[in-house]
């Protein structure tokens, strides 16, 4: 436990660090967000390259410190700086000649690329930097020194902070770069943590892994095969989940810069904020709310879904609402969604139609279940949602009349996702490969699909 601490506050303050720089980078625009989340994936696939030197440096160490060997141990300390050096600056050489190249692949728009290359050309640039300290913090940690990395590297994520509020927004008297500015913090952030880490295991002899400046830096192919033999596994491994979560976010850009800056802050705040003790399994979607607040629903069983309305600038809560289907109007000023009553002896209640300051639109009958599929024209005025009876399922389509809803047309129709196109058109497409199934006038909706 005592070996483990250091690292478990290290991961998160480094979580917490990353928030804060997408919060401040947020403070741009949601352009500049993207910008910033469209390389992360690409950079952490980079990243990947590094995990064989470094889990089979610090498996090797902690063998050799076991044993009584610090000799070797520290010969393989030494062999892990000169390898993550010379392939950080190929890796780095890399990252820089195809970010352009890159970005596009990611899906960029027009308002990202630009934005997106520059700061993908400056942290690649400042890879090598990252990669020596990644290969003297595998090396300490193996030795069981896990107390020294944790200090540099939340002493570097501080000081990225502090870089980023200077260089993102101006401050006294800097220059305003914006996202390149943000780039520049983190690069040279990790070249801190670069010299810091050299510095305790050449100069500071605070550690057993304690180096001479005097000694051989080539590179010896035996050790790195040594070393490449039991870190290529796990190396293998993060190119497979980073790859998948690269292609992951190229599907989520390719919805809008708007809808991919709200994923990319909700994937941020997600693991920083308590949730009233609340469990749910997925989160189903973001949504970009007023440029102000983000969106969250998360599936917690069959019959509950929740909705938490989230300030990322605050990193608060700021309301949850737990139901089913849950859709905004289209200014996004207010919620719907259903509420599901219990169908179980004396306890029995209905399903409803709600929106977010507690008001009943529809209340379905005894015996009726609102299903959770459910959608609101662009006008506010119609309403659209499948209930069952007696295992019918029926579409009913409604129209808003003096705050209740009012059945205009109720007819069989294929299940599936029901959208209002435009203020006449309703159509239901299928879960899972969006193909339409249904479309329909709402003008004629009685005369084609009557009772």
């Amino acid at each position: 436990m005592f070996l483990t601490w250091p690292a478990f506050i290290e991961l998160v303050m480094s979580t917490l660090f990353s928030m804060i720089d997408m919060i401040m980078v947020g403070r741009l625009s949601s352009a500049a967000i993207s910008a910033v989340g469209l390389t992360t994936q690409p950079f952490m696939v980079l990243l990947a390259v590094f995990s064989a030197v470094n889990v089979g440096t610090t498996t090797i160490v902690a063998w050799n410190i076991g044993a009584g060997n610090t000799e070797k141990a520290k010969t393989i300390a030494r062999q892990t700086i000169v390898l993550n050096f010379v392939m950080g600056i190929i890796v780095s050489v890399v990252g820089v000649a195809l970010a352009h190249k890159i970005v596009v692949f990611m899906g960029a728009e027009a308002d990202t690329i630009k934005d997106a290359t520059a700061y993908f050309q400056i942290v690649s640039a400042g890879l090598v930097f990252q990669a020596v300290s990644m290969g003297i913090t595998a090396a300490l940690r193996g030795a069981g020194e896990t107390t020294l990395p944790m200090m540099y590297n939340v002493g570097s994520n501080l000081f990225n902070v502090l870089g980023n509020y200077l260089l993102i927004f101006g401050k006294f008297g800097l220059p305003k770069l914006g996202v390149a500015g943000a780039a520049i913090s983190t690069s040279v952030s990790r070249f801190i943590a670069c010299v810091v880490g050299l510095y305790i295991v050449f100069f500071s002899k605070r550690s057993v892994i304690s180096l001479k400046v005097r000694g051989s830096y080539r590179i010896n192919f035996d050790i790195a095969g040594e070393v490449f033999s039991i870190g290529l596994p796990s190396a293998l491994e993060q190119f497979v989940i980073q790859g998948g979560l690269m292609m992951f976010a190229r599907t989520v850009s390719s919805l809008g810069t708007m809808t991919f800056a709200a994923h990319q802050i909700g994937l941020s705040i997600c693991g920083q904020i308590e949730l009233e003790d609340k469990v749910y399994t997925s989160i189903l979607r973001f949504d970009w709310i007023g440029n102000k607040y983000i969106g969250l629903w998360g599936h917690m069983n069959p019959s509950q879904d929740v909705y938490i309305l989230v300030d990322p600038y605050e990193k608060k809560v700021v309301n949850n609402f737990y139901g089913l289907g849950f859709t905004w109007n289209y200014e996004k000023t207010e919620l719907f969604f259903i509420t599901k009553g219990p169908h179980y002896g004396e306890k029995s209640s209905s399903d409803k139609i709600v929106d977010d300051d507690g008001n009943i639109y529809y209340e379905a009958e005894n015996g009726e279940s609102l299903l959770d599929k459910f959608s609101v024209s662009e006008n506010g005025e119609n309403f659209a949602f499948f209930l069952e009876s007696d295992n019918d399922i029926k579409l009913y389509v409604t129209k808003m009349v003096d705050n209740k809803l009012e059945k205009i047309g109720e007819f069989n129709a294929p299940y599936g996702n029901i959208e209002f196109s435009d203020r006449n058109t309703l159509s239901i497409k299928d879960e899972s490969d969006n193909k339409l199934l249904m479309s329909c006038d709402l003008a004629n909706i009685n005369m084609l699909y009557g009772k």
